[in-house]
């Protein structure tokens, strides 16, 4: 499983949502999503937040930057991160599953959702 490391999604669809999550196979890593939108507001989520996810933000109908990073220290654990756009019907619009397990190493994952 892999992904692109940057990716344009289309149309934000109104009332729509973004949703991150991540599945680990142990604890030896960090990670954060943070989701900024047009208007400069950051809505920021770490590690626990995402293991227990996923975590959704509502949109509007603006351009939002999603970045994500992940860390993996020395036990190299398997790390799945998920995210997706889910428009108002509970319909995936974008998703991407992103795979990493290199020890001591920072994965940095950016979308660009287009207003």
């Amino acid at each position: 499983m892999s992904c692109a490391e940057f990716d344009i999604w289309g149309r934000v669809p109104a009332g729509s949502r973004f949703c991150a999550k991540v599945t680990a196979t142990n604890m030896d890593f960090l990670a954060t999503v943070r989701i900024a939108n047009s208007d400069g507001t950051v809505a920021t989520f770490g590690t626990t937040a995402l293991l227990n996810g996923p975590v959704c933000v509502p949109l509007e109908q603006r351009g939002y930057g999603v970045g994500a990073t992940v860390f993996i220290d020395d036990e190299a654990p398997t790390i799945v991160l998920e995210l997706s756009l889910i428009d108002a019907n509970e319909n995936v619009v974008s998703s991407s599953a992103c795979q990493f397990s290199s020890a001591r190493t920072e994965f940095v994952v950016t979308r660009l959702l287009v207003a």
